[in-house]
């Protein structure tokens, strides 16, 4: 129990970083596990998430997960980024339902009506411009038990998303999955279109440029980095891999590194 704790929450505090590099192919690892697939070609719907949702995700709120640690550890970990809640925020039942709507657009054929994320306010710091600002990190883990005979405490998928705690806006989804061997063979092109199919889903629908990055991960496949520049302040990206293991899923601001690169070496969209 300790070491998946622990485990658990250094992954959490890896996510951080993982936002800052967001849409950079060249800073992604060549280890990417394998991992079972899901469907590329998106129902392109209106962003944002319907009021008759609210209510509908489930969750456990800081006091209450803080409740099922047991781990001295884990829980000063989890601790040192709270804030307090105030009335200036989004409720725990909206941050729930973007949140959990968000992955419904991506992974349309898991329920996420069914799981139980925790959910709190936090603050972090921004990658790259040293700015705190507060979101609502939710987040599920799955993990194989402590005595599994083959891998004990090895995490199988985990779902994070990260939204600005007083204007609701969806600022990551980081989603892992290393259950199974399904490879696609996604091009370039088909990457983009993918990309371009999911700026559409959060309402992205209009933007001045973008860049795509491609490497090579070994083993046959390949990771897929695209960003879009949507205006003087924003850009929005996807990271995901032929595998299909993990997708991340992020916003940047200008001055950040995501941000410098498509305005700098973006292509003009016509």
């Amino acid at each position: 129990m300790k070491n998946r704790k622990i485990i658990f929450v250094t992954l959490m505090a890896v996510t951080a970083v993982i936002i800052g590099i967001i849409c950079m192919s060249k800073v992604v690892e060549n280890s990417w596990l394998e991992t079972e697939s899901k469907d590329n070609n998106l129902e392109v719907v209106s962003s944002g998430y319907n009021i008759a949702d609210i209510g509908q995700f489930r969750y456990l709120t800081a006091e209450e997960y803080l409740e099922t640690l047991t781990d001295e550890n884990a829980i000063m970990a989890y601790k040192s980024d709270l804030v307090p809640f105030d009335d200036n925020m989004i409720s725990y039942d909206e941050a729930a339902t973007i949140g959990g709507t968000a992955l419904e657009k991506v992974f349309p054929t898991i329920n996420f009506r069914e799981m139980e994320f925790h959910i709190a306010p936090k603050k972090w710091k921004l990658p790259y411009t040293n700015e705190e600002k507060i979101f609502f990190h939710g987040a599920i883990s799955k993990e194989n038990p402590e005595d599994h005979p083959i891998s004990p405490s090895r995490t199988l998928e985990y779902f994070v998303y990260f939204i600005d705690a007083y204007t609701g806006e969806l600022i990551s989804l980081d989603a892992f999955f290393a259950e199974t061997n399904v490879k696609s063979d996604m091009n370039r092109e088909e990457a983009l279109d993918y990309a371009q199919e999911l700026a559409k889903l959060f309402g992205y629908n209009n933007y001045q440029k973008y860049y795509i990055e491609e490497s090579d991960a070994g083993a046959g496949y390949k990771v897929f980095s695209v960003t879009f520049l949507i205006d003087d302040t924003k850009a929005v990206g996807f990271c995901f891999n032929t595998y299909e293991d993990r997708f991340i899923m992020g916003v940047s601001e200008n001055g950040t590194q995501p941000y410098t690169l498509v305005a700098e070496k973006g292509i003009e969209v016509e």
